[in-house]
Formats: structure tokens, C-alpha cells, sequence
């Protein structure tokens, strides 16, 4: 009985010991993840978050809002609107398909672009198309380290 008694305190020791306390864990690792751009200023830039619907998940369309259709048949989808706010750094890295042209008109694809210079266009009266493409964002502890525009042809 003592041995029982002894293990069932150890047990509860452990237990009450490894409290979380009300703390959530900071995401430290970068993770990725698809958005639609809200707003943008030099130092924050506001998102809100979509995920790529493949074309078996006709469930998942369903029920959810299609933001937008992709010539395969996959799809991006969105729960809710839902802005989320994060900080840039002059380091940010933006890479853009859309950006600028060469002289046949074709796009000039995975440009390096400054965070100035896309700020300057992005800030334009009339943003389009880059207001409504899908991005991909890398995060890590809060800050937008890079920013990938999604070419949809």
C-alpha cells in the first residue's frame, strides 16, 4: 500500500509541476502559410489567412468561401475574414511575379523586390492586382520574413 501511496504522489507531482501556467509556448520555427494582403505600412503588415483547396476537397469548398479559382481546379478558400497583423523588418524578403515587365510584355518572374519600392506601388490608389493575389508568408516569433507573390496565370 505504502508503494502505491508513493507512486501516486510522484504522479501527482509530476503532474501539478509541469503547469502550463496560462503561458502560450511562442512559435519560434518559421512556418509558412497562403494570405491575402490587408493593409501595409513599413513597419506592419496586415493578412488574412487562406488555404489551398485541392480539387477532391469538394467538401471542404463547400464550406468555406472561395477567394479564388486556379485553372486546375484547386482552389483558395476562406472560413472568415480574419486580419492578423504582422511586423516587417527592413530584411523582409518580397519576391514578386507580377511586379514589372520586360520589353515584350512578358512578366519579369521571382523579382527581388525592396520593401520601399512595393510599399510605393502597393500603396497606390488602385493596388491591382497585387491587393487580390494570394501570398505566401514565412513567419518567424511575429515577423513577416518573406513575402511570395502566388502567380496565377
Amino acid at each position: 500500500m505504502k508503494k502505491v501511496l508513493l507512486i501516486l504522489s510522484i504522479i501527482s507531482i509530476l503532474m501539478f509541476s509541469c503547469k502550463n501556467n496560462g503561458h502560450k509556448a511562442e512559435r519560434t520555427l518559421p512556418f509558412e502559410k497562403f494570405c491575402l494582403i490587408d493593409t501595409i505600412s513599413a513597419k506592419t503588415l496586415s493578412v488574412d489567412f487562406i488555404e489551398l483547396c485541392d480539387t477532391s476537397g469538394q467538401n471542404e469548398k463547400a464550406n468555406r468561401k472561395i477567394i479564388l479559382e486556379l485553372p486546375d481546379g484547386s482552389c483558395f478558400v476562406n472560413a472568415k475574414k480574419e486580419s492578423e497583423a504582422f511586423a516587417l523588418t527592413p530584411n523582409t524578403k518580397i519576391v514578386m511575379q507580377t511586379f514589372s515587365y520586360d520589353k515584350e510584355g512578358n512578366f519579369n518572374f521571382n523579382e527581388k523586390v525592396e520593401l520601399k519600392k512595393f510599399l510605393e506601388k502597393f500603396q497606390n490608389p488602385n493596388p491591382f492586382p497585387w491587393k487580390h493575389s494570394p501570398y505566401q508568408v514565412t513567419i518567424i516569433n511575429k515577423k513577416i520574413t518573406s513575402l511570395r507573390e502566388i502567380y496565377i496565370p
